[in-house]
This record gives C-alpha cells, structure tokens and sequence, in this order.
C-alpha cells in the first residue's frame, strides 16, 4: 500500500472544493449544508491556514492519488482540537482512514500533551460513530443533532 499523509498547498484546493462540496460531504455536516462557492472556499482556507498555528489540515495520499483529507482545528486555551475527516467514498473501507487517524494522533501526541480530539458527528451518520469507537475514542455528549467523541493525546 503506497500510502502518505501531507499538509495541504496550494495544488490541493480545488481537491478540497470538490470534497467539501460532494453530496456525502454536505449531508455530514453539521453547520454548513448548502454547496460553497469556490471564492468563499480559497479565502477560508488563507485565512484558517494563517489565523492559528494551531489549525492543520492534511492531504491522504493512496497509490499517489489524493483520497481524502483530515482536518485538525486546535484551541489553544482548551487545549482540544475538533477534527474532521473526509475520504472519497471510492477508498473507503480499505483501511484509508483508520491509518491516517493512527499516524496524525501519534504526531500530536509528540507535540500536544495534554491536548484532547473530538469529533462532532452527526446523529444520523452511523458509520462515522462506529469509525472513531474504533480508533479509541469515547462518546462523551449528546447534542441536539450530533454527538461528541473524544480521546486524550
């Protein structure tokens, strides 16, 4: 399995348009639902990438094709990241993700002690619960729509 994890460029925004915009993508998500268009989606990713030193997102490479993207959005003061996952429904189920998680979480457990992940998933989607039970992490809170799942670094 050729397999890589890399932070985003410049080369990787119209990937992340296409992702974030895919019709799975959208009827995961919890604050946005409707398509964004491709000027609001550059100025977000310029301004998330500059405003926090905290905030990472990385490119999953398989066999050299870009398959998905893991998301990390850090605060400081709460020492917590709330991450987010996206990977093409074509890799899924091949173990992609699962990998992915594994690598990032052991990198910022180097670089964050003391630092929690979740992850808010939607009520509805149940492969995505069963994902981060999987990978260790504790359903903590029930929201209205989604639930919270953590784990410590």
């Amino acid at each position: 399995m050729n397999f890589q994890i890399k932070k985003i460029d410049i080369k990787d925004v119209k990937t992340l348009y296409r992702w974030v915009n895919s019709e799975d993508s959208l009827k995961n998500k919890i604050l946005t639902e409707s398509r964004i268009e491709i000027k609001t989606h550059i100025k977000w990713i310029r301004k998330y990438l500059s405003d926090n030193k905290y905030n990472f997102i990385w490119v999953i490479f398989f066999n050299n094709e870009r398959v998905g993207q893991v998301r990390m959005d850090g605060k400081k003061e709460e020492k917590v990241f709330v991450t987010d996952i996206f990977l093409d429904s074509k890799f899924r189920g091949r173990g992609i993700a699962k990998k992915a998680y594994q690598i990032l979480v052991n990198k910022m457990k180097k670089n964050f002690m003391n630092y929690k992940i979740i992850a808010n998933v939607k009520k509805n989607n149940k492969n995505s619960h069963a994902f981060f039970k999987r990978l260790g992490f504790n359903l903590v809170e029930e929201k209205k729509n989604f639930f919270i799942f953590k784990i410590d670094l």
